[in-house]
């Protein structure tokens, strides 16, 4: 599906130099997300809160890598209201 035509979630980034960057994660039907590197899955509030739980424990490069996310089909855990799945570009 071409991006233009896609769900995404639009965040900026802020970084140590000052400099504000803008990043978009589109949104994966499964068939997708099947053609996707898994990244890792964060289970919080809302959905900043699971992206800032996954920068935060995804890696140094999570903002470069990330691509894509998916709500997650497992019930998230009683003390959040949700679970989302983060994935890398999809495989060649």
């Amino acid at each position: 599906m071409p991006r233009e035509s896609r769900r995404y979630y639009e965040y900026s980034i802020i970084g140590a130099s000052g400099k504000v960057r803008k990043n978009k994660i589109y949104e994966l039907t499964e068939k997708e997300a099947a053609n996707c590197g898994l990244i890792g899955t964060a289970s919080g509030q809302d959905f900043p809160h699971c992206l800032y739980l996954a920068a935060r424990y995804g890696g140094k490069d999570f903002h470069e890598r990330v691509y894509g996310y998916r709500r997650a089909m497992s019930s998230a855990p009683k003390n959040c209201a949700l679970s989302i799945s983060f994935y890398e570009e999809p495989r060649k």
